[in-house]
């Protein structure tokens, strides 16, 4: 299952990359607003790389509406590149691939990679 998944990385949808990072611990399964405590939900969102986000849904709350990244308070927050890429740069890495293979098949640059 799990190599499989990888290997069909590009044609996962967001919803099941993002269930499939909760199961592996890459990022949390939910976040707290930091002023009302009340958990976001997680929202559809054109408007990002990862193409879902965080929104905070307390009517009462100042920050209503608002949306997180998936990435917040998590090690994947340190890239502006795709959670995809990332995840494949690691796959391949662990495959053995050399940085001048993963920056071709991934378009990654040396800095990024190296904080991987």
């Amino acid at each position: 299952m799990y190599s499989n998944f990888l290997d069909n990385l590009a044609r996962i949808d967001s919803h099941e990359l993002y269930n499939w990072l909760i199961d592996k611990r890459l990022i949390h399964d939910n976040q707290l607003c930091i002023h009302c405590n009340f958990i976001t939900k997680l929202n559809l969102s054109k408007r990002t790389s990862d193409g879902i986000t965080w929104k905070y849904k307390n009517s009462k709350c100042n920050k209503y509406e608002i949306t997180l990244s998936i990435r917040t308070n998590s090690w994947l927050g340190n890239f502006n590149i795709s959670i995809k890429s990332i995840i494949k740069a690691i796959n391949l890495w662990a495959k053995g691939r050399t940085f001048a293979q993963i920056k071709q098949d991934v378009k990654i640059s040396a800095p990024v990679f190296l904080r991987l």
